[in-house]
């Protein structure tokens, strides 16, 4: 059975993707800003962390870095290139690789990826 991961994708309109990329990098550097340069105020009796706590600003730079890297493999895919052209170190055969880990997820993005750039075109 081909999957959507084995077979070469044909080029389509990537700008909208390229939108979407860019709006979780946008998010990816608040998280990190806001881990490092957290404000703790005490308004009204309340302790408040500004923008958020540094430990909730850590938990999703980490999902969000997940994301991002599960975006970039599909886009990868959607412009017609190998997973082995995205990272130097990538290796079907090995099981514990992020990549083999999370094909399902991968082929699920890319679908979405197709989905996006048709209805925008």
């Amino acid at each position: 059975m081909e999957t959507i991961i084995e077979k070469t994708t044909v080029k389509i309109n990537t700008k909208p993707v390229k939108d979407l990329i860019k709006t979780y990098v946008e998010k990816q550097k608040l998280y990190k800003d806001a881990r490092k340069n957290a404000i703790f105020t005490v308004k009204d009796g309340k302790n408040i962390w500004n923008p958020m706590h540094p430990s909730e600003a850590q938990s999703k730079a980490y999902w969000n870095g997940l994301e991002l890297r599960i975006l970039y493999a599909a886009y990868t895919l959607l412009r017609g290139k190998s997973l082995k052209q995205m990272e130097q170190n990538y290796s079907e055969t090995d099981s514990d690789h992020f990549l083999n880990q999370h094909k399902a997820k991968i082929e699920k993005t890319l679908e979405g990826m197709k989905q996006l750039s048709e209805i925008k075109e």
